[in-house]
């Protein structure tokens, strides 16, 4: 069940920085609510296949679906496209973009045993620019494919040694 909420993230660009906005910036304004119907604010895109959509499209929207995931954020055209957070059963939250009911485009997800990654998705997966902290204190910034490091990134460790290399597959090359 979708209810409408007073309160929640959305994404404000004003008419006189469109222009300066490209398709991977998001201006987050945590002040803007439902109740704002002024033309000027738009949901911004994080992919090229996702719309610019004034805000009047984009309902505020609190929903909770069955295996426990509690969603809030704004929905454009039933759920196809949202942006706002969803907190998981097991503890998790993830803040960024969805489409079609997966994470797409820009997001960050924070586990509870203090992992985070904060990069791009494509269809539920990490997939392209990304940075991961793990709960080690070791991180990975890098290219991802199919959820796997993939490309060139670097791996530095708690200890501050650091490496630089080609990744296939989550292994080094």
């Amino acid at each position: 069940m979708t209810t409408l909420r007073d309160v929640a993230n959305a994404y404000r660009v004003y008419s006189d920085e469109e222009a300066s906005v490209s398709d991977n910036d998001v201006v987050l304004d945590e002040e803007a609510t439902a109740s704002d119907t002024d033309e000027e604010i738009i949901v911004v895109p994080t992919r090229p296949e996702t719309p610019v959509l004034p805000a009047r499209h984009a309902a505020c929207t609190t929903f909770t679906l069955p295996n426990g995931e509690t969603r809030t954020g704004y929905s454009v055209y039933d759920n196809i496209y949202w942006l706002g957070e969803c907190k998981y059963a097991d503890g998790s939250t993830y803040y960024g973009d969805w489409m079609n009911g997966k994470r797409h485009g820009l997001g960050k997800i924070v586990e509870r045993n203090g992992y985070m990654y904060y990069g791009w998705w494509e269809n539920d997966l990490r997939h392209g620019q990304g940075e991961a902290n793990y709960p080690d204190g070791s991180t990975y910034d890098g290219d991802w494919k199919c959820d796997k490091k993939y490309g060139i990134g670097r791996m530095t460790r708690s200890d501050g040694t650091s490496y630089e290399c080609e990744w296939i597959n989550d292994k080094r090359v």
